[in-house]
């Protein structure tokens, strides 16, 4: 009888073994782990979304990039603004995305890389880490992504287009291009909520070893679902998802 006991147990024991690892193993990740998150482009699923008026740029288009960028984000803008100026035979501006009290954003600007516009905002959020956008949003023309690769590339891109121009450029609904890269998990889920849509919070005044481990978490979380979760202080306004 004691030994039927410890039999009964052991399974019992097993069995709960079981059930906790498929509980911590996520659902969503493939089969086969990619072995790097080299972008690859895509065929866009069929949508029944009208298609993108066309814009026309001209020389009275700004090319907008971060007031806070770096080299690669910087050199793309340059790039960009030098490529349309020859094209258009009218010197094309650049500048800054700083907005000071009540200004507000140009109507024809070109938004190049995390600019504070809505219109960058709304592509980012769209797109993963190792992934980039060439969108119409409007009147503007979005220029969108998270690393200095994948910016250079989406440069590059508009930037094949331009060479094409002359006296204007049309930027036409099917001109538009996504590419987005592999990851190793398709998601992470907090009680069935996305972890894209969380934030990571520091103390209003945090330590320098906070700082990297908040940082190390952010890339962590990019490298392995695409996902790039702002680091914010603890003093700026409270979200549900944090």
């Amino acid at each position: 009888m004691k030994k039927i006991t410890k039999i009964l147990c052991l399974i019992l024991a097993l069995t709960f073994a079981v059930g906790m690892l498929a509980a911590c193993t996520p659902a969503d990740t493939p089969e086969e782990t990619p072995s790097d998150s080299t972008p690859a482009e895509t065929t866009p699923p069929e949508s029944t979304a009208p298609p993108k008026d066309p814009i026309t740029i001209t020389a009275d288009y700004v090319v907008v990039r971060p007031e806070i960028c770096s080299d690669a984000t910087q050199q793309a803008a340059v790039d960009i603004t030098n490529a349309l100026s020859d094209a258009l035979g009218s010197r094309v501006s650049i500048k800054e995305d700083f907005l000071f009290g009540d200004m507000k954003p140009a109507e024809l600007e070109i938004l190049v890389g995390n600019t504070n516009r809505e219109e960058s905002q709304k592509v980012l959020g769209g797109i993963r880490y190792n992934d980039y956008s060439i969108s119409i949003e409007g009147k503007k023309l979005v220029i969108a992504a998270y690393t200095d690769a994948q910016i250079t590339e989406a440069a590059n891109y508009l930037l094949d287009l331009i060479g094409k121009a002359s006296g204007s450029l049309e930027i036409k609904d099917e001109d538009q291009k996504t590419v987005k890269a592999e990851y190793h998990l398709s998601d992470i889920t907090f009680g069935g909520n996305s972890i894209k849509d969380y934030s990571i919070i520091l103390p209003a005044t945090p330590t320098n070893l906070m700082k990297t481990q908040a940082n190390k978490l952010q890339q962590a979380i990019c490298e392995l679902a695409g996902y790039y979760l702002p680091v914010k202080l603890q003093s700026t306004a409270e979200t549900e998802k944090e």
